[in-house]
């Protein structure tokens, strides 16, 4: 449920970046800096917010406050940047790291930023492959049918939706939509696919 409420509100806060009402949108992303009661679910501690920092500097970059958009760049730059597999609900999704390529970006690090990207390029080719399974049970699992869940090909979506993203970070958009597709044939319920997709179009 939380994820779906960030989801929505870095959604309408990005298309109203698009239509340039950018108090607007940072209306909508300080709605994310504390979560609604009604959630029955806090923040967890030290979740990476690099896209809603990276969003709010480019809605304060569009009111041409360059120090407020400097300071959440530089926020948004910064965090783990180790592509990881997802097997774990709290296991960083591979967005953040994109996104702190795309605020180097906006800070003229350009050299710094390809790493970030190319990081998670190399770690998609690297494990795409792998055999994946557990066996004990853990409560922190994303889905609760375990025993119906194909971990190998959870892992392959997973790495081809890193491929996608280090591509769509380094301008290779038909190379990242190639991914991102690949991502949406096996599941088409994958956000994160869908999102980047669009921005890769």
């Amino acid at each position: 449920m939380t994820g779906q409420y960030l989801y929505t509100h870095v959604e309408l806060a990005k298309k109203a970046i698009q239509q340039k009402d950018y108090n607007k949108a940072i209306e909508l992303l300080n709605k994310t800096v504390n979560y609604p009661h009604n959630l029955g679910e806090g923040k967890l501690h030290g979740a990476q917010e690099n896209d809603i920092h990276y969003y709010f500097g480019c809605a304060y970059e569009g009111l041409e406050d360059l120090e407020t958009a400097f300071k959440y760049f530089e926020l948004a730059s910064v965090g783990l940047d180790e592509p990881s597999a997802a097997i774990f609900y709290n296991d960083q999704p591979p967005e953040k790291i994109f996104y702190q390529g795309k605020a180097l970006l906006k800070l003229q690090k350009k050299e710094e930023a390809d790493r970030k990207f190319n990081k998670l390029i190399h770690y998609g080719e690297a494990h795409v492959n792998d055999k994946v399974s557990i066996d004990y049970f853990a409560v922190s699992l994303p889905d609760m049918l375990i025993f119906d869940d194909d971990l190998t090909k959870r892992n392959q979506v997973h790495c081809h939706f890193l491929i996608g993203l280090g591509c769509l970070g380094l301008s290779k958009n038909e190379e990242a939509r190639k991914e991102l597709k690949q991502v949406l044939e096996t599941d088409p319920n994958h956000i994160g696919a869908k999102t980047h997709l669009e921005m890769a179009q």
